[in-house]
């Protein structure tokens, strides 16, 4: 049964391909569910989500609160609480959901209902050479000695670079296996390392004053470097968010409160609440930033920084009046403020998710241990939001709980937008979702490969797919006549890298009622093809639903047999 109608539209894709001659069908079928059907946290659209971390000085959990001893406001209002849970972790293990023959999926199981699931960051990108080594070295100590994770912990390491995020290794809860994996890392420049500059230079600056050409050199020689400085850490801001992004929407289908630990140097911007990002609003790092964060709010992620720098000490020297001192002195206040600016960063992003950072100690795989460590045991309390804005906003959440000595951590806000608006979505949002590396969770999703024919352009052939969304997978908007807005995408690349050819499309259609039950009890099928030559390839698919903001992709191998003569 067709859903599509009129009112679908295909996009021409970056790529030239021929579209199978059937056209792209979308009608309801039944989804295959997972072996075991993940737990997960009640779910509504007008429902806030808070998970809570509360322990005593000594960051043990503090257990058997009740209801009664929270309170939550929004915005400095009173909040109803209308969920309330206390959550403890038990050992568990991620693992793929078993798909048929020729059937690939992104949906996960998860074998208890209380996982604590965490993802550590090598951020290679925004870390000194020197610091990412010894952060490196206290993770491997984390991981080898017998008091680091706990047996059944499934655990994910990630690096970041200036090439965007990379799986070192995947969820695994065999802490040797990711030891290896993390000694191939290596080390690069990080993205402000170069800005740095020593006493010498600023010596040499100071005494060149009565040199008028000097003088000018010295000046155009700031100028390119400002200017380079100002390049590198746009770059660099917008890389991290996108990669705080995309492990958000990698761990959104997960269950529970999902701790990522980011081992890092600094974070490249300086922000203290998402609402000061409003006077951002003519920068291009305003929609990258409000992305990230709604998709952090939305997976229940915390943020737990690691300044790998460990502990420092930067003193200022004694009072003089030669070049060499006042040039030191200059040197060390600018260092005394980017380390402030560095420990507010990871404070603030922290607080923010309700994480915890930690600075200023040495004893790097103890921090490793603690920030685990945090998500054994939590609360979850959720209330309903109240009438939704007139435009996009910040609400701010404060949370307290009534008990002597109780240390609160909870995310301090979340972005809402006006009702059934759709999150806006544009051709270059879904292509980074399908050139990921990461595959995203938070719309489960299946592809099968169904036949393989002679396709129109010679040399070639068509692959046909389907793209399987399960029941209540996606957001309808039943006020606006069943509304239902989906964009797909699939990428084949060769196993060089390189693209051989693409399909994308944007599907828009109002159902009608008995369409409507059907796609309710049932779910959607997309149908399409790739046509492609002889080859292996790795098909990367996504698919997002534009009224609930929800990603999913997943990658699935095709081999095309030579063309018969």
């Amino acid at each position: 049964m067709s859903l599509m109608g009129d009112a679908a539209k295909l996009r021409a894709p970056t790529i030239a391909v021929a579209i199978c001659a059937l056209a792209a069908a979308l009608w309801s079928q039944q989804a295959k569910p997972p072996e075991t059907a993940p737990p997960k946290f009640i779910s509504r659209a007008d429902l806030v989500l808070v998970p809570v971390v509360v322990t005593d000085h000594s960051g043990n959990h503090i257990a058997g609160l009740k209801k009664e001893d929270f309170s939550v406001r929004e915005n400095g209002k009173e909040q109803k609480i209308a969920v309330f849970e206390e959550w403890h972790a038990a050992a568990t293990r991620v693992r793929r959901a078993s798909p048929q023959q020729q059937e690939f999926t992104n949906q996960v199981t998860i074998e208890q209902t209380t996982p604590r699931i965490t993802v550590i960051v090598i951020d290679l990108l925004n870390t000194p050479w020197a610091a990412q080594v010894y952060g490196r070295e206290g993770l491997i100590k984390f991981l080898s000695s017998v008091s680091g994770l706990t047996a059944g912990d499934p655990v994910a390491i990630f690096s970041l670079t200036f090439g965007g995020l990379r799986v070192i290794h995947d969820f695994t809860t065999d802490p040797a296996v990711l030891s290896a994996a993390l000694k191939k890392i290596r080390g690069t420049t990080g993205v402000m390392e170069n800005l740095n500059r020593d006493v010498e230079e600023a010596i040499n600056r100071e005494e060149s004053e009565v040199d008028p050409t000097m003088q000018r050199l010295f000046a155009a020689q700031r100028e390119a470097e400002e200017s380079s400085a100002a390049v590198h850490q746009r770059v660099g801001t917008q890389t991290t968010l996108q990669a705080l992004e995309a492990i958000a929407l990698r761990l959104g289908g997960l269950p529970g409160r999902k701790a990522v630990i980011w081992a890092t140097g600094d974070f490249p911007f300086i922000i203290d609440d998402p609402r000061a990002m409003e006077r951002m609003r003519s920068t291009e790092l305003v929609r990258d930033y409000e992305r990230a964060f709604r998709a952090l709010m939305n997976g229940n992620v915390a943020i737990y920084p690691i300044d790998v720098q460990g502990l420092t000490t930067v003193g200022t020297p004694k009072a003089s009046s030669s070049a060499s001192a006042r040039a030191s002195r200059t040197i060390s206040d600018r260092a005394i403020g980017r380390e402030m600016d560095t420990h507010m960063n990871l404070e603030n992003i922290a607080h923010t998710t309700g994480g915890k950072a930690y600075f200023n100690r040495n004893d790097i795989d103890q921090l490793f241990r603690e920030a685990v460590r945090d998500s054994s045991a939590y609360y979850v309390v959720a209330y309903y939001a109240g009438t939704p804005p007139e435009k996009t906003e910040w609400r701010r959440i404060q949370v307290k709980v009534n008990h002597s000595g109780a240390q609160v951590r909870a995310r301090q806000g979340y972005y809402t937008r006006p009702a059934n608006q759709p999150v806006a979505t544009d051709e270059a949002e879904i292509l980074a979702a399908v050139n990921s590396p990461l595959e995203f969770t938070a719309l489960p999703l299946t592809v099968r490969w169904s036949e393989s024919k002679a396709g129109k352009t010679p040399g070639k052939r068509l692959a046909l797919f389907e793209l399987i969304l399960p029941a209540n997978a996606i957001v309808i908007d039943e006020a606006d006549r069943n509304h239902m807005s989906l964009s797909f995408a699939a990428i084949a690349r060769t196993p060089t890298g390189d693209s051989a050819g693409n399909v994308d499309q944007n599907v828009q259609a109002q159902l009608k009622p008995d369409t409507l039950a059907q796609v309710r009890g049932s779910g959607i099928t997309y149908r399409n093809g790739l046509e492609l030559p002889p080859g292996e390839y790795a098909v990367h698919f996504a698919v997002r639903d534009n009224l609930g903001g929800k990603v999913g992709t997943v990658t699935a191998p095709l081999r095309i047999d030579s063309l018969p003569h």
